[in-house]
């Protein structure tokens, strides 16, 4: 393990615009809550939210882009100052975001203007992803080192400072900017509201007349690094990043578990990487959204694994709940309570719930803690738990970058389309025709599922479920403690897409729950949990064509440190008319390819802890040339994923001939890869571009986005 520290802090929330005016506000007890006056909405006036009113545009200094970009902008470039980092410096840094919303508020004006019969600029569309918001923070702040998104509902800014740990602890990086951002939009304070968990007075947390939550939006980022790497620069270590644990429920889309337990998993790791026992906690920062169910849930966790629970509080009354960027600005309010030794109350809170027969902070304190706990809980049963420390005041750990180990593959499972190209069906309302596509059949895959149980998911979902099904039918799961880790690149937008335009069409008066719960990105992760029983970590990256290889890098580093035996890693995409017409406005695909969906799933070890398992995986986050030393087959998604200065007899093969082209697809590309090294023979999957490959022992495959090029690395024992 590395000591790693957080040097640098920034954010913009309903309660502050900088981390100054927002300690200001703790210490003040002034909530940020006011009237929704962002977008025209026939709930404006009903609930209270954490709008900010600042001139975003002009804050951020750059046009083009959308509001939760311009937020992280704004937060990034705070913690950037503070940590007082060079060109150099960000040069070599590595960005890890948590996003949820994107640029929904630009889709969903757009749908809006489709269904009055308004002509629109279709590239537009492209802001939808939250990985475009990474992409636009590296691109503005020349970042070239490892960047990913994270998508996991409340938990995604706690879990990207997570992962940026981990980045950190395997050396892949020595600093890194990580947080989360989210702008308030119509479809989730339409979404939460028809959940019927969005309070008319406010959150009032812990109370016994709580209601609800109120919608916010917001960013916050930190810088962490190494504590050698800090020292060397002469930084300022405001906190160290203690410890880190992940869990999930694994029992419902939205609703935590009545016990608590994957909250008490969540704790307990966390308290065992930080070498602490649960005595060394002097406060905790409380998810606490003010709703029944998630509330009395934590106050249960929080008994289980205390047997005096400390001084704590839910912040949420000062700045309400920004969704992804709550778990970041609730990072950095941790380290303002160490940095200033005061606690911050909870506001809202009055009367007692027998049920909870718990008592929060009701003002803010003085007191010195040594170390912060802070609890981040969300959809799909996702739990992220941070603790961080005192400078000076944590163990000292040994100063050992350690690479994470290849993994294993014990099974794996496709769901390919078909190969040849037929005609998309786009809504009748839409008025477009004519797109050429590759298809999965319906058949093809809902007929492994009970139809009963898939008639209310999406067909990401169900998509995702079968390959998983065929999974394990091949090789179940033995350890209920497994992670799962799921790569897409625009989850479950069908769903969110009915979701937006039947709140075009009926001006929000009909929401429509379910489709909301499934619009969510870890949708996916979170329903394979729930069906398969798997309680370990949960994370789901959407981050385009490298959403695979981050899913794969982070499943080398949990087995690989023993925080799972055993991990589902799985990648599915599928079609969608809007993905579709973006992409035909910007040209994107060259005949003869066409646009494709599918899914693909493994079932993986560490390397070396299944004699069985003779095909090993190594994934790489920044491409090097001396990956292609003694390979036998390269696979690359075009042309311009070829690396420069290849062998002149390196055979070179493609996947997406057969697969169609999607973010995902090198899932496919994988899986066709590990056959032809199982059969010593090229798979019918490949297309054969260049050479003739003889026998097959290691095959790399190779995908760009961007000016950035990456590989996963197949081999047989």
């Amino acid at each position: 393990m590395r000591d790693i520290v957080i040097t640098g802090r920034g954010l913009i929330s309903a309660a502050g615009s900088n981390v100054g005016e927002f300690y200001r506000a703790l210490q003040n007890g002034q909530s940020g809550l006011k009237k929704l006056s962002l977008f025209n909405s026939a709930r404006s006036g009903h609930f209270p939210v954490g709008e900010i009113n600042d001139n975003l545009t002009e804050l951020c200094g750059e046009s083009g882009l959308s509001r939760s970009s311009e937020l992280a902008l704004i937060a990034a470039r705070e913690a950037i100052a503070e940590a007082n980092l060079s060109p150099g410096d960000l040069a070599k840094a590595a960005l890890i975001n948590g996003a949820c919303t994107g640029g929904m508020l630009i889709s969903e004006e757009l749908i809006s203007r489709l269904i009055a019969g308004e002509e629109i600029a279709w590239p537009a569309f492209r802001q939808h992803e939250c990985s475009v918001t990474t992409g636009k923070l590296a691109a503005i702040l020349a970042i070239h080192g490892p960047i990913s998104t994270i998508s996991t509902a409340c938990t995604s800014g706690a879990l990207a400072i997570a992962i940026g740990a981990d980045l950190i602890q395997t050396g892949a990086a020595e600093v890194v900017l990580c947080g989360g951002t989210d702008s308030l939009t119509r479809l989730t304070l339409n979404g939460f509201a028809s959940l019927l968990v969005v309070s008319d007075i406010g959150p009032k947390p812990f109370d016994a007349h709580r209601q609800g939550m109120s919608l916010a939006e917001g960013a916050a980022f930190i810088v962490l690094e190494s504590a050698d790497h800090a020292r060397k620069r002469g930084a300022k270590a405001l906190a160290t990043l203690a410890g880190y644990g992940a869990s999930c429920d694994a029992y419902h889309a939205s609703g935590p578990h009545p016990e608590g337990l994957g909250a008490v998993s969540a704790m307990e790791k966390a308290l065992k990487m930080a070498a602490a026992t649960p005595d060394d906690i002097g406060y905790i920062n409380a998810h606490g959204t003010g709703t029944k169910e998630n509330d009395r849930m934590e106050a249960k966790a929080l008994q289980k694994v205390f047997k005096k629970v400390p001084p704590f509080s839910s912040t949420k009354a000062f700045y309400g709940h920004p969704l992804a960027a709550s778990g970041a600005i609730e990072a950095i309010l941790s380290t303002l309570v160490l940095e200033h030794n005061f606690l911050p109350a909870n506001l809202g809170f009055k009367d007692i719930d027998p049920e909870i027969a718990l008592v929060p902070l009701t003002a803010g304190i003085k007191a010195a803690p040594n170390f912060v706990m802070s609890n981040s809980f969300g959809f799909g049963g996702n739990n992220v738990v941070l603790i961080f420390g005192r400078p000076g005041k944590t163990p000292t750990i040994e100063q050992v970058a350690t690479r994470p180990a290849k993994v294993a593959i014990a099974a794996q499972a496709a769901i390919w389309p078909e190969e040849e190209k037929s005609t998309y069906v786009f809504p009748e309302w839409l008025s477009f025709a004519g797109e050429k596509v590759q298809k999965v059949p319906d058949a093809a895959f809902k007929s492994l599922l009970p139809p009963m149980k898939i008639r209310r998911l999406g067909r990401v979902q169900i998509m995702a479920l079968a390959a998983a099904q065929k999974l394990i039918q091949i090789a179940p799961f033995t350890d209920r403690e497994a992670t799962v880790l799921v790569a897409t690149g625009l989850g479950e937008h069908s769903e969110t897409a009915a979701f937006i335009e039947n709140m075009a069409r009926n001006n929000e008066a009909t929401p429509m729950p379910a489709k909301f719960i499934n619009s969510v990105h870890n949708s996916l992760a979170g329903q394979l949990a729930i069906w398969h029983q798997l309680s370990g970590e949960n994370h789901t990256f959407t981050h385009n064509k490298l959403s695979l290889t981050a899913a794969l890098w982070e499943a080398m580093v949990i087995l690989g440190n023993s925080r799972a035996k055993e991990a589902l890693l799985l990648a599915c995409d599928t079609l969608s008319p809007y993905a579709l017409l973006a992409g035909r406005a910007l040209n994107c695909l060259k005949a003869p390819l066409a646009a494709g969906e599918g899914a693909a799933a493994w079932r993986l070890t560490a390397a070396g802890s299944a004699p069985e398992a003779s095909i090993t995986l190594e994934a790489h986050l920044e491409y090097r040339p001396e990956l292609l030393k003694n390979a036998d087959l390269l696979l690359a998604a075009g042309d311009a994923a070829l690396p420069q200065d290849l062998p002149a007899d390196l055979p070179i093969a493609t996947w997406e001939e057969k697969s169609g082209v999607f973010c995902t697809s090198s899932g496919l590309g994988l899986t066709a890869a590990t056959d032809s090294l199982s059969c010593n023979a090229l798979s019918k999957k490949l297309t054969l571009k260049q050479g003739s490959p003889g026998a097959l022992k290691r095959i790399i495959l190779c995908e760009t986005l961007g000016q950035r090029r990456f590989a996963i690395v197949a081999e047989h024992l």
